[in-house]
């Protein structure tokens, strides 16, 4: 028996059971089922684009940073099941299930309930979902009513996410926060109010790499009164909002200066590190990280 999986471990493959929109892939206690053969690109590097320069006069080229953008998943499996009128049905479902290409969903890698211990979620997009109709199995295998099948997910954020992590704060207030994996994560800090003129909220990193985002004086902080809270995002569409006031986004009512709240910036580093917040009552929430 093995013993309960760790984050130390990462993302698992093939040992795991994959759950999308209410499909469960490589369950094996249950009947119909999705079994996996093959996962491509799971623990493969994200794509990047690879911006440089030539050397004029000189050999080489002159590199310069880039950013991880997404990764393509293929699951390939076949569908099992007890008789054809299931398989078909199961297929059906397979099909439903992966038929939104427009919208995103979160993918939830766990370990199988007799293991047990840390689960995994990514965020995609569905490319494909294809199942060959050929009947490959002879009368004398054990599962005879089977067909292949093959699913790909456009990974639109390569970094797989676990347990979350929610950390308050006083007003002025150092805490430390510790993401356990190896990748960077992006922080919701949650600001309660009231807000006052005069002393707008700024946010810091303290060490390691000391960032800070200061807010300047708004009226939008008249909005926000005790019972009410901004709402402070990083991450892939960074905001403030005010989520007792629907519809609310203060984007355009809010300036600021930032060393943090900018492109090319990750919000919580992979270990731990010191967060403060001034003139407001906060905390953080976060998800532990890994490539």
């Amino acid at each position: 028996m093995l013993a309960a999986a760790t984050i130390a471990e990462g993302v698992l493959g093939l040992e795991a059971e994959h759950g999308w929109n209410g499909i469960i892939l490589n369950r094996k206690n249950e009947f119909p089922r999705y079994n996996l053969h093959r996962i491509n690109g799971l623990h493969a590097r994200a794509e990047s684009d690879d911006p440089r320069d030539m050397i004029k006069g000189g050999i080489g080229e002159l590199p310069f940073p880039a950013n991880p953008r997404g990764k393509t998943i293929v699951y390939t499996g076949t569908v099992e099941a007890a008789s054809l009128p299931s398989l078909r049905t199961a297929i059906n479902a397979l099909k439903a299930a992966f038929a939104d290409r427009r919208n995103e969903y979160w993918m939830t890698v766990a370990p199988p309930a007799g293991r047990g211990g840390v689960s995994w979620t990514y965020i995609g997009t569905v490319l494909a979902c294809d199942v060959d109709d050929e009947q490959t199995r002879g009368m004398s295998a054990v599962y005879v009513h089977a067909r292949t099948f093959s699913v790909s997910i456009r990974q639109n954020d390569p970094r797989y996410y676990g347990a979350a992590v929610a950390a308050p704060g006083g007003s002025g207030a150092t805490i430390n926060v510790n993401n356990l994996g190896n990748a960077p994560s992006e922080p919701v800090f949650i600001l309660n109010g009231p807000l006052a003129l005069g002393s707008p909220p700024r946010l810091e990193r303290l060490a390691p790499d000391a960032r800070f985002l200061q807010f300047q004086d708004s009226i939008a902080w008249s909005a926000i009164n005790a019972g009410k809270t901004l709402v402070v995002e990083f991450g892939r569409a960074p905001r403030a909002y005010c989520p007792q006031i629907p519809g609310s986004d203060f984007a355009s009512l809010l300036t600021f200066s930032s060393t943090w709240w900018d492109d090319g910036v990750y919000g919580i580093l992979p270990g731990g590190q010191d967060l403060k917040v001034t003139n407001a009552v906060w905390a953080v929430n976060f998800n532990h990280a890994s490539w």
